[in-house]
């Protein structure tokens, strides 16, 4: 039940349909799910003969100590610390769920469907299949593909998001996958995920996207590979970023 539940918040988190399908605005239905995933995963570790433990790895001390540091330099510590705790607890109970290589896995292809998901639902409002509202903030925007939801209603988040599922769609769906994957999902994920990204016109995202598949080519890779890379993306790859929207006066 709790990697469920962790897959359904993903879901809720990056479509939100709670901000565009009629009968469920102003729903809260956030908060309620990660109550229900607390106890989900408490109840899980109880009857448990090798409970999972909080605090195991650098990353979840690195998570706190980020949660703390936010809180206590904001002027309104316990508003902020309020703020962010759906997040903090988002990370937590995730990593509590994710207790084995196959969830994981199952996650990150979620994750992944996510994104791609987004990316689509932008494409469509550019052909008259608007489901968010986004025709007018992308209007707003000028022009800018933007989404009629709370996360992505500017350009930058959106592109953001999306343009991860370029690096993660070849790690799922190309390196060391199998043919059907290489020929029709891998293309259909890093199209859809692209153009939206190329809608955006963010700047940030695409200099992302460019780290990310740069990082996706080079750490694990032989000292050989890792050169060529490396040199390609100091030439060639920044020559490319220039000729993307809003990149010209890139430096």
């Amino acid at each position: 039940m709790d990697f469920r539940l962790a897959l359904t918040y993903l879901a809720l988190y990056y479509i939100r349909p709670q901000d565009w399908v009629q009968g469920m605005s102003g729903m809260e239905i956030v908060k309620p799910l990660i109550a229900f995933w607390a106890y989900s995963v408490y109840t899980k570790n109880h009857g448990s003969q090798r409970p999972q433990k909080l605090f195991f790895t650098p990353h979840d001390w690195a998570m706190l100590a980020y949660f703390l540091y936010v809180g206590f330099t904001a002027p309104d510590v316990m508003g902020t610390l309020k703020g962010f705790l759906p997040s903090i607890s988002f990370y937590f109970l995730t990593v509590l769920s994710l207790d084995s290589r196959e969830r994981i896995v199952t996650y990150l292809k979620w994750w992944n469907a996510m994104f791609v998901v987004l990316a689509a639902i932008g494409i469509l409002s550019l052909y008259g299949i608007d489901l968010t509202g986004a025709r007018d903030v992308t209007a707003h925007q000028k022009g800018r593909l933007a989404l009629g939801t709370w996360i992505h209603n500017n350009p930058n988040s959106l592109g953001h998001s999306v343009v991860v599922a370029l690096s993660l769609s070849y790690i799922l769906y190309f390196w060391k996958a199998t043919a059907s994957q290489r020929t029709i999902l891998f293309p259909l994920c890093v199209s859809l995920a692209a153009y939206c990204a190329y809608e955006t016109e963010s700047k940030g995202s695409f200099v992302v996207g460019a780290f990310l598949l740069v990082c996706v080519f080079v750490i694990g890779r032989p000292k050989l590979v890792k050169i060529i890379v490396l040199t390609l993306a100091a030439s060639a790859g920044i020559s490319a970023l220039a000729f993307l929207p809003r990149m010209s006066n890139i430096e």
